[in-house]
């Protein structure tokens, strides 16, 4: 469990730190209430940043939505996307049905996504959603199921785990409400050379810091190895949750950036 956790008030606008995107880093951010990532058919939902600080070409970083609880599963033609293309803040949502999720649309990881349980790697998320559901997973660089492929995850009640190819290790937990149709904003930094973390969520409003050693994986990374937005709940049921907004930067965030990006996204969503 994570050591040395400790807490600080988050401050808006009118305080001493800015709400500014943090870009240096930027690989991929899809914003549902932009026209640019999906403008009202088709299933793929375009990455924003032009050009990913991985050197990545812009696509790379696309998702396409799936239906199927399968790997990787059958397109989805009709993807449950509600509201209004273009219209902004938690308007427009990808609303899956049972099964339904984003995955990368290149079907396997970019060198990042596969190094990110690889050892000694640095990254940083935010996402913004609705949990209308309990247990299951809101972002995975593994998509296969079980403790066999070394991955990344992030569930509905904030629990960021790495799975090592044998065991799943709780390395932070942001302790979210699960189950409340409440909207909902995490912003995590992690640096796994040095353990450090740093985390906050729109439901504490606090910024929190922690320590965790990186575990090095028994296995190696997963073959297909895709990315997921939004996988299935615990016991193979489906969510019926919102995804309003995901963003990953390739380096860990400092502690006045994940403020920033948090308050950029609050204003964003209007929660």
């Amino acid at each position: 469990m994570p050591i040395g956790i400790a807490k600080a008030a988050v401050m808006g606008a009118a305080g001493a730190r800015n709400n500014n995107l943090p870009e240096t880093g930027l690989v991929f951010r899809l914003d549902m209430g932009s026209i640019d990532t999906y403008a009202g058919s088709g299933s793929t939902f375009s990455n924003l940043v032009t050009s990913p600080a991985d050197s990545e070409a812009q696509s790379a970083y696309d998702f396409t939505a799936y239906e199927s609880n399968g790997d990787p599963g059958t397109e989805d033609t009709t993807p449950p996307f509600s509201g209004s293309p273009g219209t902004g803040g938690t308007a427009n949502y990808f609303g899956p049905a049972s099964g339904d999720r984003h995955r990368l649309a290149i079907t396997t990881n970019t060198t990042f996504l596969a190094g990110l349980n690889q050892g000694g790697a640095e990254f940083s998320i935010m996402l913004a959603f609705r949990s209308d559901a309990s247990g299951g997973t809101l972002f995975t660089t593994g998509y296969n199921g079980g403790t066999s492929n070394p991955c990344v995850r992030i569930d509905y009640g904030g629990v960021f785990s790495q799975i090592n190819g044998s065991s799943s290790q709780t390395v932070y937990d942001g302790g979210l409400t699960e189950n409340d149709s409440t909207n909902k904003i995490l912003v995590l930094s992690y640096d796994e050379s040095t353990g450090a973390i740093i985390w906050v969520d729109s439901e504490s409003g606090s910024l929190s810091t922690a320590t965790q050693g990186y575990v090095s994986p028994s296995g190696s990374a997963p073959s297909p190895d895709n990315t997921v937005i939004r996988g299935e709940s615990t016991g193979g049921g489906a969510h019926q949750s919102r995804i309003y907004s995901a963003y990953l930067w390739n380096r860990a965030l400092t502690a006045d950036e994940v403020n920033a990006a948090y308050l950029y996204e609050k204003s964003q969503r209007g929660i």
